[in-house]
C-alpha cells in the first residue's frame, strides 16, 4: 500500500520528485492467522512556500531613482545587504522564507536626502498565496538650499543681483538674478563643494568676494 498527498496545508506546497511527480508513501501490512496486522509510521513532509518581495524607488517628483542602496531585515535581523535599484527604480528579492521583512535605505541618489526610516513591514506566512509579489514603496525628497542676496548692513534683501552656483569643477549648476524673496535650488548632492559666484552686482553695490 501506498499514500500521496492531494493538497497541501495553506502555505506549503506539496513535495515532488525529480520529474515532478507527487512523493508515495508505502507501507506494508502482513497475515497472522489469516488477518492483516500491521503498523506504520509515516511522515509526510512539506515545503513551505516562499515568498517575493518587490520594492519601488521614487524621488519627490514621482521620478524613479537608481542607484539607491537597501539593506533587507527580516525578524528584525539582517538578512541581505548592498541591495540596489535597478534603471526603472526597482528592487526585486525572491525566495523569502516566512518572516517580517521591511527595507531601510543605507545610501541614496545624488541630489536627494537619504531616509534612514524603515519601510512598511511586509508578513511571509501561511496566508502568502504563491506567486505574490509583496510590494512596498519608498520616497525620497530632494536636497532644498535657499539661497538670498542681503544689504551687508541692514540684511535686508535685495533684488537685481546676477548670481551663479558653480560646482567643484567650475561647472554652473543653477543661475539667477537675487529678488526680494529667496532663491531655492533642489537637487543639490551632499557633501559636493559648491561656490557661490556674483557676476552682476545689484545697483549701488560692489561685486561680492565668492
Amino acid at each position: 500500500y501506498y499514500f500521496v498527498e492531494t493538497k497541501a496545508p495553506a502555505g506549503y506546497d506539496i513535495i515532488t520528485d525529480e520529474d515532478g511527480e507527487k512523493l508515495r508513501y508505502y507501507f506494508e501490512l502482513g497475515l497472522n492467522g489469516g488477518q492483516a496486522v500491521g503498523k506504520a509510521n509515516i511522515v509526510v513532509a512539506n515545503e513551505q512556500k516562499l515568498g517575493t518581495l518587490k520594492l519601488k524607488k521614487t524621488g519627490a517628483h514621482s521620478d524613479v531613482l537608481q542607484g539607491v542602496e537597501f539593506t533587507l531585515y527580516r525578524d528584525d535581523e539582517v538578512y541581505q545587504t548592498g541591495l540596489r535599484t535597478d534603471a526603472d527604480g526597482m528592487i526585486v528579492v525572491e525566495s523569502l522564507p516566512w518572516g517580517s521583512y521591511y527595507f531601510v535605505e543605507t545610501e541614496t541618489a545624488d541630489g536627494y536626502v537619504l531616509d534612514t526610516t524603515k519601510t512598511e513591514t511586509v508578513v511571509i506566512d501561511a496566508a502568502y498565496v504563491d506567486g505574490d509579489i509583496l510590494a512596498v514603496e519608498k520616497t525620497n525628497e530632494q536636497t532644498r538650499i535657499a539661497f538670498a542676496k542681503v544689504d551687508k548692513e541692514t540684511q535686508d534683501l535685495i533684488a537685481g543681483a546676477k548670481l551663479e552656483l558653480l560646482d567643484s569643477d567650475g561647472d554652473v549648476v543653477a543661475a539667477w538674478t537675487s529678488s526680494t524673496e529667496a532663491y531655492m535650488v533642489e537637487g543639490l548632492t551632499v557633501g559636493e563643494s559648491y561656490t557661490l559666484k556674483e557676476t552682476t552686482p545689484p545697483a549701488g553695490y560692489a561685486t561680492a568676494e565668492e
